[in-house]
């Protein structure tokens, strides 16, 4: 049930909650005005550009100002249709609202002091802006394990991670303490938490419908129960990156305070260059940053990186009672013609690829638990009348291990690229396009898989990526 509240009027376009307005008059008295005035405003829009994709084929949108704390995200001009943009399903960008890139500042402090090859956790990943610049900033050496509580959330921030093509992300359904209870730990842990959402007011209205004083407090608990159950996932000596996107101090300072007080944590200083107007906030265990609507270009969030000293929290969930059971996995000679540098493995009747540098690891991680999606999905293996049957998965040409050549590649023009996305099997190929399986790319970006037989077209881009608007312009 909604609790009733009162609001107060700011500006015609926006209606807040009259004790929202209020604590913003307490926290900041010198431009409360300012700052909301500028809930009032137009959001920002902004893409990150993906390092693992061709960066020859060309975006259909139009660039704006580069955002300055994130060295691949850009401003747009104006707000296009991503759904008719076969790059946007290619995984050659993202959008992501420009503050969340914020986490680029603090991996640009902690990647030094992690170890070589490290195991980082993305607690609250979906739909995966945050994983994917993980993934971005430490894919090639270390491995990001994407996790969203969410059953239906999960599977969309699978498809994003998938579609973003590193070949060292696994994807996961777990709740916090059963990660802990698993046994493994992580060298770095990002925790964007569930929060009131304060942040999110000016370019979300269901954000202002749904807040209270009650949920925002709700919050603040519920964020403490979550990094309790995760911190002995967490080395001693690894780093946590805690972000939020609301104001509420309750969520944000008083909560890295109790991490430091009661968690065994310290605050890591962030280097904030002179003039991306982001807040500095002293609280009594160190610096946490802010983003406020009238000081950057971007909506509300909170951000501190900590770092472990001690563990106060040395018991672990039991497992047996927790349900967890390890998968088995076991390495296999096939499929391994069609991906660069990896090892593959056979879970099943799938098979996998793994980075080869980061097997050992990564096969741990995935027999401890059972991901929806662990390294890069190369193909099911089934028999049919006595003979091996290889099925290559939707997400391998997706991949940037996937080896060029090993699957023949037709490129096709946009409104055919979108007819494939669409699901369409009507589609338009040259001439001399072999029978068999095809990679159908757009501008050189790989988007999916066809398989032809004589003259019919069976399209494999998977049912629930398929885009479900016309398409016709």
């Amino acid at each position: 049930m909604r609790i009733a509240h009162s609001f107060l009027t700011i500006m015609p376009e926006k209606i807040l909650p009259e004790a929202f307005v209020a604590r913003i008059k307490g926290q900041r008295p010198d431009d409360a005005d300012d700052f909301l005035r500028a809930i009032s405003g137009d959001p920002w829009l902004s893409i990150r550009t993906n390092p693992f994709k061709p960066q020859e084929s060309h975006l259909p949108v139009a660039m704006g100002d580069a955002v300055p704390w994130c060295s691949d995200g850009n401003y747009l001009n104006d707000r296009p249709l991503f759904t008719l943009i076969p790059q946007f399903h290619g995984g050659a960008f993202y959008v992501q609202e420009a503050s969340s890139m914020s986490l680029s500042v603090a991996l640009s402090v902690v990647t030094p002091l992690l170890p070589p090859h490290p195991t980082c956790l993305d607690l609250c990943a979906a739909p995966g802006g945050k994983a994917t610049l993980l993934l971005s900033r430490i894919g090639q050496q270390g491995i990001v394990v994407a996790n969203e509580v969410v059953r239906q959330r999960a599977w969309i921030l699978r498809e994003n991670i998938a579609k973003w093509g590193a070949p060292s992300a696994i994807v996961t359904n777990k709740k916090p303490d059963e990660i802990a209870a698993s046994g493994v730990t992580f060298d770095l842990i990002t925790v964007d938490a569930p929060c009131s959402g304060e942040g999110m007011f000016r370019k979300d209205q269901t954000a202002i419908d749904e807040w209270s004083p009650k949920a925002a407090a709700d919050c603040a608990t519920r964020q403490r129960e979550i990094l309790t159950s995760i911190w002995p996932a967490l080395k001693t000596g690894g780093f946590l990156i805690y972000s939020t996107c609301t104001y509420n101090p309750d969520e944000n300072e008083r909560n890295v305070e109790w991490m430091v007080n009661e968690l065994g944590a310290e605050i890591i200083k962030l280097h904030i260059p002179e003039g991306f107007g982001i807040e500095t906030l002293q609280t009594s265990t160190g610096e946490a940053y802010a983003f406020y609507p009238h000081k950057v270009k971007g909506e509300g969030l909170f951000i501190c990186l900590l770092r472990k000293v001690e563990d106060t929290i040395p018991q672990r969930p039991d497992t047996k009672k927790k349900g967890l059971q390890r998968i088995e996995i076991k390495e296999s000679k096939q499929g391994t013609e069609y991906t660069n540098g990896l090892k593959v493995y056979l879970k099943g009747d799938e098979l996998i690829g793994l980075p080869a540098t980061l097997a050992s690891a990564m096969t741990e991680l995935t027999k401890a638990l059972s991901p929806l999606m662990a390294g890069v999905p190369i193909g099911t293996v089934l028999k049919k009348n006595g003979t091996s049957v290889f099925t290559p998965a939707p997400e391998l040409p997706l991949s940037a291990a996937f080896k060029s050549g090993s699957i023949p590649e037709v490129n096709l023009p946009e409104q055919q690229a979108l007819k494939f996305l669409h699901g369409d099997s009507d589609l338009l190929l040259p001439d001399d396009a072999p029978d068999g399986w095809l990679v159908i790319s757009h501008e050189g970006l790989r988007l999916g898989l066809v398989k032809v037989i004589g003259k019919r077209l069976n399209n494999y881009y998977p049912k629930e990526w398929r885009i479900k608007m016309n398409i016709n312009r």
